[in-house]
């Protein structure tokens, strides 16, 4: 059987392997502040921990708020940069910039200022603007240190290997002594630029370097595994498949990278004549159930291979199956690109807008597996995760807004019921205050303060007795009248005596009581004073208040008013803003499942018609030629 019965896709894969794609690793988008550890203002402080904790958004509300109140203690130039940091978090890099280049001046540490600038060169360049992060790039003084300088150079030669001047990066990648936790991305980009600079020989030995690397860092793990995929199939360009398997070998079988991994081995086993380990390479990619390019080239191939192996009945019924799994495919992608085009596809992928996707945990928010598979390759590229980020955030702002607008429902009820309050009260209130005759309660509480003024001067203690000791002294005193009528008779001698001890007893227990029961007296007719000057107050507060409540709640009417209004044009403007990139995010993914589609297409003609040629030898009996 001829070689020119292999499916003519089978090698595309070569192309779309990535050896000519670099690494950039992106950082945190600002260092910690300066003197983070001295800060002492309790607002600033919150800023900085909603900073830390990824919260951008409650961060930059809290930030304004704090300023507009001045409630921050730091210097004005600190604080700004630190809004500068959260809002290149955040992704508003123009605004970010306008900021930076207004307190350009206050900024008087190198090395805030340069890795300001190195964020926003980032930035820029993660959002397709890469003569901006040019200019950003040329901004950085010396402020830098060995890291900083290292993703400096990764940036400038990602720009370089983008514009194809592969010769320019390979030099600059040479000359940066980085520290050893860059090294690694350093010499990959080193070895993609000599690869694509001619240089395929030292590209190759710098990959099997990095291929080679002992590490237990997920990252540096992750980077060799793509060296490998990358040298292996390199080699299989090149005619060597030996050196092929050997690399590809090494790619761990957790790895993102193991089912195109799988695939090239699979056909380094192929070129090596050992189809029956080919088999099995490609059995593997096909029992992971992942749709995408390798395991759909992988189904092709182990029918076509068993037609090598003379294994006819098989081959016949693998191709069936294989033509019946593409018609699945083609039927969902179908069912996709109907989705995409009716408008409901980007919502559903962007999820229920709740959360901020991490950059780097992008595809894990895709819900749905098949549709994070088509797009891998579309969520890989810089433009469409910025893109999609930035349309979830809008649906999150969008989420807020609502909310807001519903506070603004609730807060115009709640005045509605405090102003229902007020008006029904008010008049109870007034009737209660003006049926007063305040000129004779005072005179009143006057005539008060005067008898314990005179019970003091006259040192008067009978006048403070209680009730119960005016009416024994009252007693006593009809007593002593009643035996005055019989001053000679002396049988009432003993109860006369006994009158006498009694009433002086009961006099010096009000002599004794008399001190307390001033000052209480005192104290009641002062509190009376007190209560009766609160409630002048109030009648005066009250006239006040007749005339500055009405005020109030209008004011807050027209507060309310403005917000409903405000918050009603934020909505406009976020759901054009959100149209506008579902619209974006619409279109390339239109472009993308359709490329898929026409990628199964052709491997499924391909797949029939091989059915057809090996139906017609068996047919013939000439399937062993």
């Amino acid at each position: 059987m001829a070689d020119a019965l292999r499916p003519s896709s089978l090698r595309r894969c070569l192309g779309a392997v990535g050896i000519g794609l670099s690494v950039m690793v992106t950082g945190p988008v600002l260092a910690a502040p300066a003197e983070a550890t001295a800060v002492r203002d309790l607002f600033y402080r919150e800023v900085l921990f909603q900073y830390y904790q990824q919260d951008y958004f409650s961060a930059i509300t809290h930030l304004l708020a704090a300023q507009q109140q001045e409630r921050i203690e730091r210097d004005r130039a600190d604080t700004e940069l630190l809004r500068v940091g959260i809002e290149l978090s955040y992704g508003l890099h123009a605004n970010a910039l306008e900021i930076f280049r207004r307190n350009l001046a206050g900024v008087t540490d190198p090395t805030a200022r340069d890795r300001i600038w190195l964020a926003l060169a980032k930035t820029w360049m993660r959002r397709g603007y890469s003569d901006r992060a040019v200019d950003a790039l040329a901004q950085i003084g010396a402020g830098l240190g060995k890291e900083g300088r290292a993703e400096q150079t990764l940036l400038q030669t990602q720009i370089l290997m983008e514009e194809q001047r592969y010769a320019e990066a390979v030099t600059a990648l040479s000359a940066t002594q980085a520290p050893q936790e860059w090294a690694p991305y350093l010499r990959y980009n080193q070895a993609v630029a000599l690869q694509q600079s001619g240089q395929a020989t030292a590209g190759m030995a710098l990959l099997d370097e990095l291929g080679q690397l002992k590490s237990e860092n997920p990252d540096l793990l992750a980077l060799r595994d793509k060296a490998n995929l990358a040298l292996g199939f390199a080699y299989l360009g090149t005619q060597r498949p030996e050196a092929a398997k050997a690399a590809l070998g090494r790619v761990r079988l957790d790895s993102p990278f193991s089912p195109r991994a799988l695939l090239g081995l699979g056909w380094a086993e192929y070129d090596l004549g050992n189809l029956s380990q080919a088999l099995n390479s490609w059995r593997e990619l096909e029992a992971r159930d992942v749709p995408d390019v390798a395991m759909h080239e992988a189904s092709a191939m182990i029918p076509f291979t068993q037609w090598r192996l003379h294994a006819y009945r098989e081959a016949v019924q693998k191709y069936r199956d294989v033509i019946d799994a593409y018609d699945g495919e083609l039927a969902r992608l179908d069912g996709m690109i109907a989705q995409n085009k009716q408008g409901t596809l980007i919502p559903d992928l962007a999820g229920d807008g709740q959360t901020d996707p991490e950059l780097d945990m992008l595809p894990a928010y895709i819900p749905d597996a098949t549709a994070r598979s088509y797009l891998l390759s579309l969520l890989a590229s810089d433009g469409f995760r910025e893109a999609f980020i930035t349309y979830r955030n809008l649906r999150v702002q969008q989420r807020r807004l609502q909310t807001w607008a519903e506070d603004m429902s609730a807060f115009t009820d709640m005045l509605a019921t405090r102003r229902y309050a007020y008006e029904s009260r008010l008049p109870r209130v007034q009737d209660r205050l003006q049926g007063q005759d305040w000129r004779a309660l005072d005179a009143v509480v006057q005539s008060y303060v005067g008898r314990v003024d005179a019970i003091a001067v006259r040192h008067d203690a009978t006048a403070l007795a209680t009730a119960e000791e005016q009416r024994q002294l009252g007693e006593m005193a009809r007593i002593e009248v009643q035996l005055a009528r019989y001053p000679k008779a002396h049988k009432l001698d003993a109860q006369r005596q006994r009158l006498r001890v009694l009433k002086g007893m009961l006099n010096w227990q009000i002599e004794g009581h008399y001190a307390p029961r001033l000052w209480e007296a005192r104290k009641g007719v002062n509190a009376l004073k007190d209560e009766l000057g609160d409630a002048m107050a109030q009648r005066s507060l009250l006239a006040v208040a007749q005339v500055e409540a009405p005020r109030r709640f209008e004011g807050y009417d027209a507060r309310i008013t403005d917000l409903h209004a405000r918050v009603g044009a934020l909505q406009r403007r976020l759901a054009d803003a959100a149209l506008r990139h579902e619209r974006y995010l619409q279109s390339q993914v239109q472009a993308e499942l359709e490329r898929h589609e026409r990628e199964l297409h052709t491997y499924q003609i391909e797949a029939r018609y091989a059915l057809a040629r090996l139906l017609d030898e068996i047919a013939t009996g000439t399937e062993g030629n």
